[in-house]
C-alpha cells in the first residue's frame, strides 16, 4: 500500500490582496433630466405655460392672451408690451407633434397674411413657441430662412422650442412645480431646488384644493344667497348664483374724491341744483355730501385686471358680497366667465373671508395674535372643512 503523498505547502498570497484598495471609485451620479414631457400637456396648458415664461421676461410689461378660442387670432396666442418703447412682442404657441420646416413656414406665413391685433410697424419680435426641439438642419435652414422674411418687415423672429423652454425651466422650478408637479422639480431641477419650495402645493395638490374649494364655496353660498325658491311641481333645477349673476358695471371713483361718508343705497344720490351739473350730493339727516362727478361708469372685468388691489364700496344690498362670492366661485371654475380676470389672477387661490365670523373671533382674543390664516382655519373647521387648509 503506497503512503498518502504529504500535501504541498500553498504559496503565500501576493502582498497586494491584503492593501487597502488604491484609487475609490466616483461616486454614484443621479443625472438630471434634460427635457420636461410637454407633450403630455393639453394644447391649453402649454399656453399657459408660455404666458407665465413670457411673464418671467423683464423686457416685456402686461403679457396676455390675444382673444379666444375660435377668434381669428392673426397668427397670434400671446401678446406683450416692451418696457422701454410702444412696440409688441407676439407669442404663437403650436403643441404639434413632428413640428417640421413646413410648419415653421406655415406659422410665419400665417402671421404675415393675417390682418388683426396691430400694425406691422408695431411688432418688434415674433415669438414661436413649440414642444419639440427644432434642431436639424433642414429645420435650422427654414428657420433661418424666415428669419430673413420676417426682418424685411423689421421684425425679430425668435423661437421657444423644447431646448429653449427647459434652458428656461431649469432656472424656475416654481413654474415646473405649477405644470409638472415636485417630482420633476426634483428630477428637472435638482433636490436643492424642490426642498427649497418647502410646502408650496405643487400641481396635483394645487388642482385638488382648487376644486375642493369650488365645491365647497359654492355650497355655503347658496345657503346665503339661494335665489329664487322653486316649488317641487316645477321639476327645475335652481340655477346657481354663477349662472343666475349678472355682470354689475363699477362706478370708478378717485380716492382723492371720495366723500367722509357714503350713501346708504344708489337711490340716496341725487343731482345737485341746475347750476352745479357736475356735482352730486347725499340728504340724509339735514346734511349735505357732496361726491365728486369725477367717477366714470367702468366696466367690470376691464376695471378688475386694471389694478392689483380693488375697495369695493356701496350700501346694504348693494351687491357687494354676492359679487366677491361670484368672483370667487368664478376664479375657481374651469371655464370661468371673466376670461382677462382668470388670465390675470388664474395662478391664485380666492380666499372668502367672512367678516362678521372675524369679527366675532377678534372680539374675544387679542387682535395682534388672531392672524387671517387663524380665522379661515377655524372657519373651515366649523363647516368640517379643515382640510381645505393647506398652510398648515
Amino acid at each position: 500500500m503506497t503512503p498518502p503523498v504529504a500535501p504541498q505547502a500553498l504559496e503565500s498570497l501576493p502582498t497586494w490582496l491584503s492593501q487597502p484598495i488604491e484609487k475609490s471609485p466616483n461616486p454614484p451620479v443621479d443625472p438630471r433630466l434634460q427635457g420636461l414631457p410637454y407633450h403630455e400637456l393639453s394644447w391649453q396648458d402649454f399656453e399657459r405655460l408660455c404666458l407665465r415664461l413670457a411673464h418671467r421676461d423683464t423686457a416685456v410689461e402686461g403679457c396676455r392672451l390675444y382673444g379666444e378660442q375660435g377668434d381669428a387670432q392673426a397668427g397670434i396666442d400671446l401678446y406683450a408690451r416692451e418696457l422701454d418703447g410702444e412696440k409688441y412682442v407676439v407669442y404663437q404657441c403650436k403643441r404639434v407633434k413632428e413640428f417640421g420646416p413646413a410648419n415653421i413656414k406655415a406659422a410665419v406665413d400665417k402671421f404675415l397674411e393675417a390682418d388683426g391685433f396691430v400694425r406691422r410697424d408695431r411688432i418688434s419680435i415674433f415669438v414661436l413657441c413649440t414642444m419639440e426641439s427644432l434642431r436639424g438642419q433642414q429645420r435650422d435652414d427654414m428657420f433661418r430662412d424666415q428669419q430673413e422674411a420676417l426682418k424685411a418687415h423689421n421684425i425679430e423672429f425668435k423661437r421657444w422650442d423644447a431646448d429653449e423652454l427647459n434652458r428656461f425651466l431649469k432656472e424656475a422650478p416654481e413654474v415646473v412645480d405649477d405644470f409638472f408637479g415636485r417630482p420633476w422639480v426634483e428630477a428637472f431641477c435638482g433636490k436643492d431646488a424642490a426642498l427649497a419650495l418647502g410646502n408650496r402645493l405643487d400641481a396635483p395638490n394645487f388642482l385638488q384644493l382648487r376644486q375642493g374649494l369650488c365645491s365647497f364655496y359654492a355650497s355655503v353660498f347658496e345657503q346665503h344667497d339661494s335665489g329664487v325658491a322653486l316649488t317641487d311641481a316645477t321639476r327645475v333645477r335652481a340655477p346657481s348664483l354663477r349662472e343666475r349673476f349678472i355682470l354689475p358695471d363699477i362706478l370708478d371713483t378717485p380716492p382723492d374724491s371720495l366723500p367722509n361718508e357714503l350713501p346708504y343705497s344708489p337711490d340716496e344720490i341725487e343731482l345737485e341744483a341746475e347750476d352745479e351739473p357736475d356735482a352730486r350730493r347725499h340728504r340724509r339727516e339735514g346734511r349735505t355730501i357732496r361726491v365728486s362727478s369725477d367717477n366714470r361708469r367702468r366696466e367690470l372685468e376691464s376695471w378688475l385686471i386694471e389694478h392689483d388691489a380693488h375697495v369695493i364700496l356701496g350700501g346694504p344690498g348693494s351687491g357687494k358680497s354676492t359679487l366677491l362670492r361670484f368672483l370667487a366661485l368664478d376664479l375657481l371654475n374651469d371655464a370661468p366667465q371673466l376670461a382677462q380676470v382668470a388670465a390675470r389672477w388664474g395662478q391664485y387661490i380666492p380666499v372668502w373671508v367672512p367678516f362678521a365670523f372675524w369679527t366675532r373671533v377678534i372680539s374675544f382674543e387679542d387682535k395682534d395674535t388672531v392672524s387671517l390664516h387663524e380665522v379661515m382655519k377655524r372657519w373651515l373647521h366649523a363647516f368640517n372643512a379643515q382640510d381645505l387648509a393647506p398652510w398648515d
